[in-house]
């Protein structure tokens, strides 16, 4: 079933829900031009769109048994049914109820961006971490290409945790000063930033239930570390 409509905001959405109980043959999706159900490449999509429109997947297989295993590898599909939001260049990933209130309300959220792009020029000014002062609990994720499969988590988490906590990540290769200063040996790396503390992720999986536990009070049983000076404070 593929459905075409207006998004919050003014985007288009195309909605693609996939209902196979056997196998994922195909992704397919409603061509603009001819209004016939076609093949879609995931990657072409999302190149071509970009920005301006929404894929909306509604994935209901038994993965023993997808012809595509390599997709849902690479959309992060682990558990059925799984309802996924394509953005330009990034996916998020419904974690809540299966109901269709529920995912309504979720999907104008996931519509904008939650994770921010911080680095050496911009972390403190926006995070105001050592002082721990105004702009709030911050979750960072200190990551790289290599270890990127990170992402897609806290693009969730930051749909969830939306106007509670800031999600952000930080390019490891592009940033050395963060990584001195806090010490960083590790690739995906995340910190809690909250009221003047710093609180290392040390739960053995890192997906998205855990990291969502960590903030909602597991980060408890980390160590509060004092948050070092940023040199420029010096």
């Amino acid at each position: 079933m593929v459905m075409t409509g207006p998004l919050w905001g003014g985007a288009s959405l195309l909605a693609l829900v996939i209902v196979t109980l056997s196998s994922l043959c195909l992704v397919c999706g409603e061509d603009d031009n001819t209004g016939t159900i076609v093949n879609i490449d995931v990657e072409a999509w999302q190149r071509i769109h970009g920005g301006g429109r929404k894929l909306l997947l509604l994935l209901c297989v038994e993965l023993g048994k997808s012809e595509d295993a390599a997709l849902l590898a690479k959309l992060g599909v682990t558990n059925v049914p799984t309802l996924l939001f394509l953005r330009d260049k990034s996916h998020v990933t419904y974690d809540g109820q299966i109901d269709v209130e529920s995912m309504l309300l979720w999907i104008p959220l996931a519509a904008e961006i939650a994770v921010q792009n911080l680095g050496d020029d911009s972390f403190e000014h926006l995070t105001q971490a050592s002082t721990g002062a105004t702009t709030g609990d911050w979750l960072v994720a200190f990551t790289e290409p290599r270890c990127r499969q990170v992402t897609p988590m806290l693009d969730t988490v930051g749909v969830r945790f939306k106007g509670k906590v800031n999600i952000a990540e930080v390019n490891m290769s592009d940033s050395p000063g963060l990584v001195q200063r806090f010490q960083v040996k590790e690739c995906p790396h995340l910190i809690y930033f909250r009221k003047g503390k710093m609180y290392r992720y040390g739960l053995p999986t890192m997906d998205t239930a855990s990291i969502r536990s960590f903030l909602d009070g597991f980060y408890k049983n980390a160590k509060a570390e004092s948050v070092p000076i940023a040199k420029s404070q010096l």
